[in-house]
């Protein structure tokens, strides 16, 4: 799993002390059923812009069950599936899959890959509205439209997240879409810029999408490949 963004300001809010209260009554309303979430997919869109002028995009689709400890994505570059009992990993721009059972890796490995229960602790959804917004983000506007909740945020001029905007269907109780923008500056001073767009959220999809069996096969202490069969193999079985 990856890592998230940590922005060390505090909270303002531009508003009036009983407006105030009612917008963020709002957000916080949405904010713990995003909390509560414990099966749902979706898909994220990143856009980067480079000092040289060049953009690229990358494309994403997640799943996760945090009772049943199962995750899934896949993008351009890769896909993995960790379950209970599998870690896969399939690379594809280096041309190579990983394979390892889980308990016999921790293990030979004690420690080196971590918790696994932790990535199931926390979502990008709410790491960006519980660090980012809550703590150091400023409300520009919390709007209605319907049971579509829209609140847009800003932040510091020099911190790395510029804005967020997040609309939750509070009919679905699920997400309808977050948009981050972010920009930084290389050792040169030389602007990059960053938009990252989360949406397609559900919590309908079959659990096929933690299956790892379309993949590879085990018998006694040799995988084999069933997809990716030219890719250079390591395994902890």
């Amino acid at each position: 799993m990856k890592k998230y963004l940590a922005i060390i300001f505090l909270l303002t809010i531009s508003i009036t002390a009983h407006s105030q209260e009612l917008k963020m009554a709002d957000f916080r309303a949405a904010y713990s059923k995003v909390k509560a979430l414990k099966r749902y997919g979706y898909a994220t869109k990143t856009t980067g812009i480079f000092p040289n002028g060049k953009s690229d995009q990358t494309q994403t689709t997640s799943y996760i069950d945090m009772e049943k400890n199962c995750l899934a994505y896949k993008s351009e570059v890769e896909q993995v599936i960790l379950t209970p009992k599998w870690f896969y990993k399939a690379n594809f721009q280096e041309e190579y899959v990983s394979i390892f059972e889980v308990n016999k890796y921790k293990q030979k490995y004690p420690g080196r890959m971590g918790d696994l229960a932790a990535a199931f602790k926390s979502t990008i959804a709410v790491d960006y509205i519980d660090s980012a917004v809550s703590r150091y983000g400023k409300l520009k506007s919390a709007k209605k439209n319907g049971n579509l909740h829209v609140f847009e945020f800003s932040f510091p001029e020099d911190s790395y997240l510029k804005s967020l905007i997040f609309k939750f269907d509070n009919q679905s109780g699920l997400p309808h879409s977050m948009t981050m923008r972010m920009g930084t500056e290389d050792d040169y001073g030389r602007r990059m810029d960053m938009t990252v767009v989360c949406d397609g959220y559900t919590r309908n999809f079959s659990d096929d999408v933690f299956n790892t069996n379309p993949y590879f096969s085990v018998s006694g202490n040799k995988a084999l490949l069933l997809k990716y069969k030219k890719y250079k193999l390591t395994t902890i079985l």
